[in-house]
């Protein structure tokens, strides 16, 4: 096991949790489709500029038409997601919402395991519904 590549890992999840209250914030004063559009050529500059510069070797006119059509999904799914994203930590508390996302890796493994041949374990689906559960429960106003 490498841990320089687990600690990468729970630096970029921490990264990713901080975001969304950062998202709740600049919600209140851009609205939902103006905030993507922006955030999305933010991040598309700096990527752009680091391909040019740590990917010398990459052609766009190397990829195959089932690669393109790939990324048009990503791309698609991305847009769908960003934008219900915004609309509902717009809504609802942002630690609701981290909650929710604990599935995540659950959905994620079992599109692995189609999508790449990943192994799967039925274990995850008992981890998905006591995931849910503990999500019910921990957002659910008991009082």
């Amino acid at each position: 096991m490498n841990i320089g590549i687990y600690l990468t890992g729970l630096l970029t999840v921490a990264c990713y949790g901080a975001l969304s209250p950062i998202a709740k914030k600049l919600l209140s004063a851009i609205p939902s489709f103006a905030f993507v559009g922006m955030t999305a050529l933010i991040v598309s500059s700096f990527a752009f500029a680091s391909s040019i510069f740590y990917e010398k070797g990459f052609s766009l006119a190397r990829l195959s038409t089932a690669t393109w059509g790939g990324l048009l999904i990503f791309g698609i799914i991305n847009f769908i997601s960003y934008a219900l994203y915004c609309y509902v930590i717009a809504k609802i508390p942002v630690t609701h919402y981290q909650l929710m996302e604990l599935i995540a890796p659950i959905v994620g493994g079992i599109l692995a395991y189609f999508l790449l041949r990943e192994p799967f374990k039925p274990q995850y689906l008992a981890g998905l519904v006591i995931v849910g559960l503990g999500v019910f429960v921990a957002i659910r106003d008991w009082g």
